[in-house]
């Protein structure tokens, strides 16, 4: 590149400095991730039933609404409900190190917590059909809070070393005129920044359906959800200041870049630094995000429950794919700034954040008139969906196994146990800083208490500890790629993500039924002699 002569005026400077670096794009990519899809908790937990005992595919209760509502009918003649809350804790931790932090590697955690995650199913039986639905979260599990991310903090690190090693037209960059004077501005200890990230995501969904008994062997349903999708981020990135380290002490304390540039002009009597510190003044300044991202759509959803034997029990449910296009509402006109010529968020806007489909299977078998065991898996195709372009980093569909058991300990207690694993095949490049897709392994345990013939209640807790995933990445875009931003000697733009996560699960479910006596469960009165006058025990419908 040809050598900036002493000819450029000040305005000339200022226009092509401009082109060194963006601060805001280094600083407020973090802060539209939640615009991305969020799904904080793959698993399907839409019951207290499924927190205690997961495989819920051929259960025969109310909470098949939304785990394979063919199952239905065979809860006999009657109205049943089922109200559920859960109490959701998930810790999420990446640990990354980068070249350019002052000290690493650095942890950043981020929790979320909900203290309601509701569902409720109903469901009524007239002989041999069942009219049925329910409210339940699709997706999504509350709000999260975060004080640094990595993704922010590597293009905040950038900043220190690209004051000093840039050249500056007509002066020297700060390393070179320490070389040639016995200086020592280019010494910078540290950086910092206020960083506030509050994101909340959700999927709400509503579900009616119609299912139909046609043998002792066969039933079918036939529903539609209509989902909705909600995400809202709120944040801001402001008061960049660097701690210079130099010989001297008057010049050390925490400062702006831009007041650092002109200390130096000061110090130098070189005006170009002075004139290049009014760039930065603009570059860094503060910056706010207020968004608010809405949309929804509808999915249908057939499920077949098969009876080869009394005693065996076989579900299939397929849900399609949910188109969902996003749009955009600006508050308070806190778009970000510019990015790339152009706002971070634009009011009105509207991207892609599908819901994908998936095909349930279960198999259920009724050893004893007191032991249920059930095994299920879901098989996600994530890679039909469309992400707003983060499903170009989808290698595979997602998978889950799953399996539970129940025993009638005593008359009117229920325990019950299970198991599930769940994986996607997703790319290192797909996770981001708050949204990353880890393998897991959960754990439940509870039971039910009957209350009386028509009161009863769940109670589960399921944990997850999420497999720790550990990568190397190459993509750092050094001060936002341009090439006049000078590097310092012996760079690597690598860093590392090591991601893990775990979550803690509580959930409460009532169960009320309305039934008439008289009425015996379809296809399964045959195996047992009823009991409490002619009302079969809980744990026979799995």
């Amino acid at each position: 590149m040809e050598k900036i002569t002493f000819a450029f005026t000040k305005p000339l400077i200022q226009q092509d400095m401009k082109k060194i670096f963006t601060l805001s794009s280094l600083l407020l990519l973090v802060l539209s991730l939640w615009s991305q899809q969020a799904n904080l908790f793959t698993i399907p937990n839409q019951s207290a039933q499924f927190i205690r005992m997961p495989a819920r595919e051929t259960a025969i209760d109310v909470d098949a609404v939304f785990f394979n509502p063919a199952n239905l009918p065979s809860l006999g003649n009657g109205v049943f409900l089922n109200i559920n809350n859960q109490i959701l804790n998930q810790t999420s931790n990446i640990q990354s190190d980068y070249q350019l932090y002052p000290n690493g590697p650095n942890d950043y955690p981020g929790k979320v917590r909900s203290f309601i995650f509701p569902s409720v199913f109903a469901n009524w039986n007239i002989n041999k059909s069942s009219f049925h639905g329910g409210f339940l979260i699709v997706g999504g599990a509350g709000g999260v809070n975060y004080t640094n991310l990595p993704v922010s903090d590597r293009g905040i690190a950038d900043v220190p070393a690209a004051i000093t090693n840039s050249d500056f037209f007509s002066a020297p960059s700060l390393v070179n005129y320490d070389a040639a004077n016995g200086t020592s501005f280019s010494q910078i200890a540290d950086y910092r920044f206020n960083f506030i990230n509050k994101g909340l995501g959700f999927s709400p969904g509503v579900q009616l359906g119609y299912a139909y008994k046609l043998n002792d062997y066969f039933s079918f349903g036939m529903d539609f959800r209509w989902m909705q999708q909600v995400f809202s981020s709120e944040g801001e990135v402001s008061n960049i200041e660097i701690l210079p380290n130099t010989t001297d002490p008057s010049l050390n304390n925490w400062i702006s870049p831009g007041d650092y540039l002109r200390l130096v002009g000061a110090e130098t009597g070189n005006t170009v630094y002075t004139n290049i510190a009014g760039i930065y003044d603009g570059l860094a300044e503060d910056r706010y995000i207020n968004i608010r991202q809405k949309g929804s759509g509808i999915t249908f959803i057939p499920s077949v429950l098969i009876n080869p034997t009394k005693r065996f029990f076989i579900a299939l449910k397929y849900e399609h794919k949910a188109k969902v296009v996003l749009t955009t509402k600006v508050r308070d006109g806190k778009d970000g700034g510019v990015q790339n010529g152009r706002p971070v968020f634009i009011d009105g806007e509207e991207i892609r954040s599908d819901i994908p489909g998936f095909l349930s299977m279960g198999l259920g078998y009724q050893f004893t008139d007191k032991w249920r065991v059930n095994f299920g898996s879901r098989y996600m195709f994530i890679k039909g969906a469309n992400f707003n372009g983060r499903e170009a980093n989808i290698d595979k569909n997602y998978y889950e196994v799953e399996f539970g058991t129940s025993y009638q300990v005593f008359n009117k207690f229920l325990l019950s146990t299970g198991y599930t694993y769940n994986k996607a095949g997703v790319a290192p490049q797909y996770h981001n800083d708050v949204d990353f897709w880890i393998p897991g392994h959960s754990f439940a345990f509870g039971g039910k208490l009957d209350f009386t013939k028509a009161i009863s209640l769940d109670m589960g807790v399921m944990y997850t500890k999420n497999v720790g995933q550990n990568f190397t990445y190459t993509n750092h875009v050094y001060a936002d790629g341009n090439a006049l931003a000078g590097q310092p000697a012996n760079y690597d733009n690598s860093y590392t993500m090591k991601f893990t996560k775990s979550s803690l699960i509580f959930a409460l479910g009532l169960n009320i039924k309305i039934r008439n006596s008289k009425d015996k469960t379809p296809n399964l009165q045959e195996i047992v002699e009823p009991k409490n006058n002619g009302d079969l025990p809980y744990h026979y419908r799995g």
